[in-house]
């Protein structure tokens, strides 16, 4: 045998030789580093003209493939279809041990060098994939198929410094990579009805979800999947966005199979990615009608209280769902058009477990921000309908028995959690019965104000819906004297206004505001409320008005000042719009009398965007020389 040809066997037999060992050690970093270095050093590129001779697009068959049988496994169509899919899991199994391997300049400029021959032929490679999907039934390995194109996605798309080079992202942005990403997404496992996920190992996280997670953390990837889910008829849209809503249940399942901790690994990807599609309004629509919120909550919910039942004291566990939650509750405040129903609704299916178990294995520093109790939750504290949701779930009582052994930072939020909640016992339960009036007439009837039942049945205005009044005379005298231009207005910004509007549900949450505004006046002005200036329009700051500022839509600072911002005047210009010449109508009427009423302005959480804006014009009673109750005598509700 000639010398070359033998340097040429020994050469295949070697590249051979460490391929294999790349795929018993499941693309480790030491075997792909030895597979790397022999052919960066060898400058061997021919494993990747084989992959692009054996992937010609021009060899896909023009039908279907024979049924899957004795005979038809022996048709040339079939075998060359199980000859791409055999060759998929090679390249799959190389292009992964080129991002495995440690980053150095020989191993990046082969790597590089690899991806740039490989890239002209990509698009014909997705064909080849679609097609053997579309046949999946008829050969012989339909899951080894979904781990063979995930591997090989990974490792065309991944980085092995962790930040996508131009070569990845030019991967990762083609429309027939996200198109195969959709593909294995909505891959499943016919014999058991489940979408089919990776396991690699007992500790390692889906391989598939974490596909999913590289293309998100590019912005340029996030971007290619929005557009093409939105491109994609609404049919195809929704099967993938199924595949997102129902993996986290079927991954908590598989959970014995692949262990807890990998299932943990698993959600905190996988809740990321969440996080990355609720950046799309529509998609976030989409997703929250398949019931994304509740399964999610579900799941970690789920996979927590296994991992408590197995007593389970594992860190890497524990840091990873501990970040799943915290991504969770992260999309859900931002991207909810009712963050407080949701938490409620969460809180009443057992997640507030969930973040009482979670919170002890917060990361020790605070840098790393990934710590349970989340700051951001305490304004839905004060919410009635969240406050009622940890009233009947009984965890609060558990919250309260967490022990002394927590982090300084996670402690405080804890002490802000209990701060708000004891404020929401003191509003809704102990001053349930403390009279509320709500009525838009500057001119209400004052001698009435101590008898909230005598109002009667609340009235709204049939055009804007955006007053209330406590009787048929305050409607009609508020009308003649300012409503009848107010309403005009409203009405052509009515979207601007549709958060205001009274139904009988946002009747109780205002009448809930109001209560609060009463409750703080009345017991707690110098822990929460800020003396300010209130700016009028086209006057100097030095002629504001005397205002009280209550900022409860903001998280506190501290446990010992919550809420409380370092302010010495406010301009509500841009929310009063149509409301301003009530609201200085009403400041006027203030003037001169300090010790007997008071302009009150709070603000409450509507959404991550928006606030209520609550403009209160209050009395002041006092007993024996001091100052008691503070009731609200007339209101304006703004969004902004």
């Amino acid at each position: 045998m000639p010398p070359r040809t033998r340097k040429s066997r020994r050469t295949q037999d070697e590249k051979i030789k460490l391929l294999d060992a790349v795929c018993r050690a499941r693309c480790d970093q030491t075997s792909s580093k030895a597979l790397v270095d022999y052919l960066a050093a060898e400058q061997d590129f021919e494993v990747v003209e084989e992959f692009i001779q054996i992937f010609d697009p021009s060899l896909i068959p023009t039908g279907p493939l024979p049924l899957h049988d004795q005979e038809g496994a022996q048709s040339p169509v079939v075998k060359r279809a199980e000859a791409v899919v055999d060759t998929l899991h090679k390249a799959g199994i190389f292009f992964k041990a080129l991002v495995a391997a440690p980053v150095s300049e020989t191993s990046t400029e082969y790597r590089n060098e690899c991806l740039e021959r490989f890239a002209p032929h990509w698009y014909g490679v997705t064909r080849w994939i679609s097609y053997s999907f579309l046949h999946a039934s008829k050969l012989s390995d339909h899951i080894g198929l979904v781990h063979a194109c995930t591997s090989l996605l990974i490792g065309l798309t991944a980085s092995a410094g962790g930040v996508r080079t131009a070569l990845n992202e030019e991967f990762g942005i083609m429309s027939c990579t996200i198109d195969t990403l959709f593909i294995l997404l909505a891959q499943v496992n016919k014999p058991t009805g489940k979408y089919i996920n990776i396991p690699p190992s007992l500790a390692d996280c889906c391989a598939l979800v974490e596909l999913l997670t590289v293309q998100f953390n590019s912005e340029g990837g996030r971007e290619a999947i929005h557009t093409r889910l939105l491109a994609v008829s609404k049919t195809v849209r929704r099967a993938v966005l199924a595949s997102l809503v129902e993996r986290p249940e079927q991954l908590v399942d598989s959970a014995q199979g692949m262990g807890l901790i990998g299932a943990a690994k698993s959600l905190t990807y996988h809740m990321r990615s969440i996080v990355k599609i609720g950046t799309d309004i529509d998609l976030w629509d989409e997703i929250v009608g398949q019931g994304v919120i509740e399964k999610c909550a579900s799941a970690l919910s789920k996979l927590v209280e296994m991992a408590h039942e197995k007593q389970l004291t594992d860190d890497s566990f524990w840091r990873a769902i501990t970040e799943a939650v915290y991504h969770f509750i992260a999309g859900v405040l931002g991207f909810a058009d009712d963050p407080a129903a949701s938490l409620a609704s969460m809180i009443k299916d057992g997640f507030f477990l969930c973040i009482i178990r979670c919170m002890h294995h917060s990361e020790k520093t605070q840098t790393h921000g990934f710590w349970l109790p989340p700051r951001r939750v305490i304004p839905y504290i004060r919410v009635r309908k969240v406050f009622e949701a940890l009233q009947e779930s009984g965890h609060f009582e558990l919250f309260r028995q967490r022990g002394d052994d927590l982090p300084e930072w996670v402690e405080e939020n804890c002490r802000g959690y209990e701060t708000a909640y004891q404020d929401s016992y003191g509003v809704y339960v102990n001053w349930r019965n403390v009279p509320v009036i709500m009525c838009s007439n500057l001119n209400h009837v004052t001698s009435r104000v101590n008898d909230e039942a005598s109002c009667g049945k609340p009235k709204t205005c049939g055009g804007c819906r955006s007053v209330i009044y406590c009787s048929k005379e305050c409607q009609e005298e508020d009308w003649n004297e300012l409503h009848l231009k107010e309403c005009r207005a409203l009405r052509r910004r009515l979207p601007r206004h549709e958060s205001i509007r009274v139904t009988s549900r946002s009747f109780q949450e205002k009448r809930d505001q109001l209560a609060y505004i009463q409750y703080f006046m009345s017991m707690k002005p110098r822990d929460y409320v800020v003396p300010v200036a209130r700016k009028r329009p086209g006057k100097p700051w030095d002629e504001g008005s005397p205002c009280w500022y209550l900022d409860l839509a903001s998280p506190p600072r501290s446990s010992q000042e919550p809420a409380k911002k370092e302010l010495d005047m406010v301009d509500f210009t841009n929310a009063d719009t149509e409301w301003q010449p009530r609201i200085l109508h009403c400041i006027d009427g203030t003037q001169g009398e300090p010790e007997k009423s008071v302009i009150v302005e709070a603000v409450f959480p509507l959404d991550s965007f928006a606030r209520y804006n609550i403009f209160a014009k209050m009395k002041i009673y006092t007993q024996d020389g001091k100052t008691g109750m503070v009731q609200v005598v007339s209101s304006v509700f703004r969004a902004q």
